[in-house]
């Protein structure tokens, strides 16, 4: 994905952004901030999902909580 600075034209540019958009509309937890809202209580923004580490395979959320 390096793209030499010589040859750089607006159509390269405008190619690899949207590859790049793709790969990232790919991934499931993309913009889950933006795009989360609780079907019942509503809340916007508040998510966390289950993630673990692929090393020592222990677990852990990560996400956003209520401020206290």
């Amino acid at each position: 994905m390096f793209l030499n600075p010589t040859v750089i034209t607006e159509y390269l540019l405008d190619e690899k952004t949207q590859e790049m958009q793709r790969s990232l509309d790919r991934i499931p937890t993309y913009r889950l901030y933006d795009r989360f809202t609780c079907k019942w209580c509503g809340a916007k923004a508040l998510v966390a999902i289950r993630i673990k580490c692929t090393n020592c395979d222990k677990e852990d959320w990560w996400g956003w909580y209520p401020s206290q």
